[in-house]
Formats: C-alpha cells, structure tokens, sequence
C-alpha cells in the first residue's frame, strides 16, 4: 500500500510530508542490513518486495547486533 513506518520511540521534529513523494528511502543499517526503524516507500515498490521475499536468504544469524538491523 506504501506510506511512512515509523518505530513508536521515533520523535517528528518535522512534518513528514516530504516522504510522501519518494519511491524508497530508509537509513542503512549499521554495519550492514535495512534499518526498519524508519521506512517509506511508493506504493507497490519493488524493493520493499524484494526485502520481504529474501529475508530469510539474507539472514546472517547475527544475534548480537541491534534488533533494527534487518
């Protein structure tokens, strides 16, 4: 459907209107992987499908890095 994801202990200090007119755009995960803490996407972006589809694939079994890192 896209749209705007937030994590619930994520501060706006700013309106987030401008996320509505990109196809993708999240901060990268440290030191690798997809930081879920925030995300927006078109809808029906092919990336974001892409990332579900091979997460398992992608897993690295990395139990002690931070949770957000995908």
């Amino acid at each position: 459907m896209g749209g705007i994801y937030l994590d619930l202990d994520m501060k706006c200090l700013k309106p987030l209107d401008f996320f509505l007119t990109v196809d993708w755009i999240s901060p990268p995960g440290l030191p690798v992987g997809l930081n879920n803490a925030f995300m927006a996407a078109a809808p029906g972006h092919p990336f974001l499908k892409h990332a579900v589809d091979n997460i398992k694939r992608f897993d690295l079994k990395w139990i002690s890095l931070y949770a957000t890192n995908m």
